[in-house]
Formats: C-alpha cells, sequence, structure tokens
C-alpha cells in the first residue's frame, strides 16, 4: 500500500506509522487535492492520501471523490484552542 503524506512537521507521528505498519510513504509538498484524485484513478502508484489539510480542500476532493465512486473520511482539526471553541460554539463536534 502506498500513502501520500503532506510533508509537514504536524505529520512526523503519522509518516512513522505507516511505515511501521509497512506501508510506502509518497512525501509530498502540495498538490493534497491531485494526490487523492490519483488515489482513486487506476494506474497510479498512489492507493490513498492521509494527513491534515485545509478544509477548502477537503470540500474539494470529498465532491471529486463522490464523483469518481471513491470514498473520503474526514473530521474537523482545530488549529488552536480558539479555533476550537468557535467551531464548539457555533454546533461542531470536534470529537467525533
Amino acid at each position: 500500500i502506498s500513502v501520500a503524506v503532506l510533508d509537514r512537521p504536524r505529520h512526523s507521528e503519522l509518516i512513522y506509522n505507516i511505515r511501521r505498519a509497512g506501508a510506502r510513504v509518497h512525501l509530498i509538498d502540495d498538490g493534497d487535492v491531485a494526490a487523492a484524485l490519483a488515489a482513486a484513478t487506476p494506474g497510479n502508484d498512489v492507493d490513498m492520501l492521509m494527513g491534515i489539510g485545509g478544509s477548502a480542500e477537503g470540500v474539494i476532493t470529498a465532491a471529486a471523490m463522490r464523483c469518481l465512486g471513491g470514498e473520503f473520511q474526514g473530521k474537523l482539526w482545530a488549529r488552536d484552542e480558539a479555533e476550537a471553541e468557535r467551531l464548539e460554539d457555533e454546533g461542531f463536534d470536534l470529537e467525533t
């Protein structure tokens, strides 16, 4: 299994765990939407995309994956306590 991951410090533990599980990691500098589409397109060497990315990119990717018959799983990830409080005040559940 090959997993694309944005090359960011926040993903260091994720990268370690993916490799520990025996999967290959493709580190990308940017282009998480393109990497997700590659995972849904036959003939590419990417099986999935994992990591924390932007909300706009997540929405675009989810819509594209649906059109391609792929699957998207995601959750909101607050950048800090203030953003977490704002999201919770707006009714978002950050725990599930």
